[in-house]
């Protein structure tokens, strides 16, 4: 037994069951072209409707076996209280049974995928706490009393939901945009509406396949390992880091042109993309330029990949040498389209965050998604469907189909044959992370190559103080370490004063103190066994109910393959690195 419930500004209905659901869905017009919002759309997708159901009915967009959003359709000129799906609806327009017009889409969205935060945080943004679970919870309610505070607690839920998607959808609003499924969907709108003056050509797929192999994203690595307590170990991060990069950055104009050989003057005096091979030299202790084989690798030696004109520029100051240009694409204009988006979006931000205001979170959430919707690769991407949603222009457009075990349903991969949307620049999104590692890159040499400990994306630790500042692109003090704990990328742990701090991708939350993360590593990995809910995609793979919980253990070793250090194992004791030097056979052994 369950009980769900769509709360709205005058409505509470609750339901019991998934039929009553789609009744409710088929028969009510208040829902007719609406977002229905729930904070955790796939858990809450999945307590109604068993997996099958959920993709046949909903049409679920999925990613990383989370639910994105999903849809249905309905119509209000019939008896019989169903709810369609796309290929539904076509087919009973294609039989002449109904228009178009006669059927209406709801669509269903994620608060998490505008705001990544728990009912809880989302209560406290709008005011209205969340109630404490129900000790029965989990469990079918044996008196009238547990039923009626099952009640209340599902639909104190519900009202947080739609308070924060209201009160959200109202700062969109007064910003120049409207709500739509995603934060970078809804950057996008606000963009297009109020600060794209003129219109861009779009560009041919294989100008867009070329950028996206010099699509490279933030540089994580790690360049002293070992526990360190004197001196301390401060983390700073770059306030705002890619939109600080997208106000102060010239990008190509989209009009690419594809060239078979991109010649020194092309590299010189435009902007674009190249295959190139380069020698980084040996004296580099922390080399610039990325290498991408089985991960992200930044080696001295041979450098071989595709990279932006102005990351090469920066790197023949670093004294690197091109040994080869190859195919590349050269934009000859260039153009600052987010330098207004930014800007009045900083100052708001600046303007709410004086006032204490909460409101201060929508500018910064838009800021901080826009970059990445131009870079959005459409193929090799992921969607499970129905067979009968199974036509031949999905079948000449996916590079894999793969049944599930019923053989009723499948997950189909997109290829390069998919349509491009007309949103997709990736030359806009990789000039933006190539200019924020170019940023990066030039705080080490200002901290000193000797004293820079660890770096992801936007911050490093380091033993020095650094100049702090609140603008848009200054650093901030993030974390002041009494002792510090670093083993390799994104796993690290350290106590501060405001209190211990563990990082270890992959078992989120599992371990959450620096004492139990020393012990645990003290073992020669790190490890936890953590209980799971099953999401939809393990549901349809292994036929079992989706929000079911699991257990799954979890182990990591200690070592790191992206340096050379001085010793081969991780043993507390502080260690230095090197760089890899890559060769012509490193590139072979990739092969």
């Amino acid at each position: 037994m369950f009980v769900g419930s769509i709360v709205g500004k005058d409505y509470n209905i609750l339901f019991w069951n998934a039929k009553d659901f789609e009744r409710i869905l088929a028969t009510d017009q208040r829902f007719r072209g609406s977002f229905i919002c729930a904070t955790n759309l796939g858990f809450d997708l999945g307590a109604i409707f068993e997996a099958f159901n959920l993709v046949k009915k909903l049409s679920p967009i999925e990613r990383s076996g989370g639910v994105v959003y999903a849809f249905v359709y309905a119509t209000y000129n019939n008896k019989d209280y169903n709810i369609y799906s796309k290929s539904d609806r076509d087919n009973l327009i294609t039989e002449n049974k109904y228009n178009k017009k006669d059927f209406y889409k709801i669509t269903f969205i994620d608060s998490i995928s505008h705001l990544g935060a728990s009912l809880s945080q989302l209560g406290k943004i709008v005011k209205h706490d969340k109630i404490k679970s129900p000790d029965f919870l989990g469990f079918f309610p044996r008196t009238y009393e547990q039923i009626s505070e099952l009640i209340r607690y599902n639909l104190n839920d519900s009202y947080v939901t739609y308070l924060f998607m209201s009160w959200l959808q109202k700062e969109y609003n007064k910003l120049g945009c409207n709500l739509r499924v995603t934060i970078s969907s809804t950057a996008l709108d606000l963009f297009r509406r109020k600060y794209l003056k003129s219109t861009w050509e779009q560009e041919n797929k294989k100008i867009s396949e070329i950028c996206y192999k010099a699509y490279y994203g933030g540089r994580t690595e790690i360049f002293k390992r070992g526990v360190f307590g004197n001196p301390r170990i401060k983390s700073y991060d770059v306030n705002s880091l890619y939109p600080y990069i997208m106000k102060e950055s010239r990008f190509p104009k989209p009009e690419g042109i594809y060239k078979k050989n991109i010649n020194y003057n092309d590299l010189k005096l435009f902007d674009g993309v190249v295959k190139a091979s380069l020698e980084c030299p040996e004296t580099l202790t922390i080399p610039f330029l990325p290498v991408r084989l089985d991960k992200l690798y930044f080696p001295t030696g041979l450098i071989c990949g595709y990279y932006s004109f102005v990351e090469l520029r920066y790197a023949l100051n670093l004294k690197y040498k091109i040994l080869k240009l190859g195919e590349g694409v050269v934009y000859h204009n260039s153009f600052s389209p987010f330098k207004k988006i930014i800007t009045d979006l900083y100052n708001y931000r600046m303007k709410r965050k004086k006032a204490k205001d909460s409101t201060h979170l929508v500018p910064k959430i838009l800021m901080n998604s826009l970059y990445g919707k131009f870079g959005y690769n459409y193929t090799n991407k992921d969607m499970i469907i129905h067979g009968s949603e199974l036509t031949p222009k999905i079948i000449k457009q996916s590079s894999q189909i793969v049944p599930y075990p019923n053989k009723e349903y499948f997950r189909i991969r997109s290829s390069e044959r998919s349509t491009k949307p007309n949103y997709v620049y990736p030359v806009l999104s990789l000039y933006v992370t190539a200019n924020a590692r170019i940023h990066m890159y030039k705080e080490f040499k200002k901290v000193g190559f000797d004293r820079v400990y660890y770096s992801d994306t936007d911050c490093i630790f380091t033993t020095r103080t650094l100049k702090v500042s609140g603008d848009l692109g200054a650093l901030k003090l993030e974390n002041d370490f009494i002792n510090c704990c670093l083993i390799k990328p994104k796993m690290y742990s350290g106590k501060t004063q405001k209190g211990d701090l563990v990082k270890i991708k992959g078992l989120k939350k599992s371990i959450k103190s620096y004492d139990e993360f020393i012990i645990n590593a003290s073992d020669g990995n790190i490890s936890a066994t953590i209980t799971n809910f099953r999401k939809l995609r393990s549901s349809l793979t292994t036929n079992k109910k989706v929000n079911e919980t699991f257990q799954m253990y979890n182990e990591f070793d200690l070592e790191d393959s992206k340096r050379i250090w001085e010793r081969k194992t991780f043993d507390f004791a502080p260690q230095n690195s090197k760089p890899l030097h890559f060769t012509k056979e490193t590139y072979e052994k990739f092969k």
